[in-house]
């Protein structure tokens, strides 16, 4: 990619607000940037993978797949770009990702290095304060999920559930679970369970299939 394109594209990402044209076009000569084109349907991370860079998607759509440590469930969304996958999981005492990312559509992947990203935000102090607020937006927005009032129906400890571990809060996601183990989690009974699932289908707010949920879009469950 030619250094003007790449400068071009730096300005689109939230990492490197802040920058000027002319501080940009000098990182994009003097840092190491790796590109990666992922084809249809193709893996672009694996779960457990070790994190030693950052995965910026620049361009297309990307299938989102978390499994519980347990595997009783598997939850799984649409991403598109510009995105950053698990930037809080470069650093830290397991640095390894935990989700699978799979092309929706080809796809371009930004790639850099672990130590090249650490020397950029020592010396750009832009690059290093976009890098906090993107992990303090992150941070709070789990801590916002903990203050949350309790649910007191199913329909509103399903809503929480999904909400809880998915990655964007809006579009559409599919949980892969059966009725029986979100009676367990929920300690309801499976047959309340059922009937409130059955509610939200009738309010055209889920679709049930066999050990399958899918949630056309999150934000407008209760």
């Amino acid at each position: 990619m030619a250094d003007l394109q790449l400068t071009l594209l730096l300005e689109q990402l939230p990492l490197f607000k802040g920058l000027s044209h002319l501080e940009l076009t000098e990182l994009v000569g003097n840092t190491r940037l790796q590109f990666k084109q992922i084809g249809e349907k193709q893996t672009i991370i694996h779960e457990n993978q070790p994190c030693q860079a950052l995965h910026i998607i620049t361009q297309g759509n990307c299938l989102i797949t978390q499994t519980a440590a347990n595997s009783i469930y598997q939850i799984s969304e649409q991403l598109a770009a510009p995105t950053i996958l698990q930037p809080h999981h470069l650093f830290g005492t397991a640095p390894h990702f935990t989700l699978q990312a799979t092309a929706i559509t080809p796809c371009t992947i930004l790639l850099i290095d672990k130590n090249e990203w650490m020397r950029l935000m020592e010396q750009q102090f832009a690059v290093r304060l976009n890098f906090l607020n993107l992990l303090a937006a992150e941070l709070q927005r789990k801590e916002r999920q903990t203050l949350l009032p309790p649910a007191t129906t199913i329909e509103q400890q399903f809503s929480h559930f999904v909400k809880h571990r998915c990655l964007h809060p809006a579009g559409q996601k599919i949980i892969r679970i059966k009725i029986n183990t979100l009676a367990e989690l929920f300690h309801r009974h499976p047959r309340a369970v059922s009937a409130a699932l059955h509610r939200l289908e009738q309010l055209q707010l889920l679709q049930l299939n066999r050990q399958r949920i899918t949630i056309p879009q999150l934000e407008f469950l209760p």
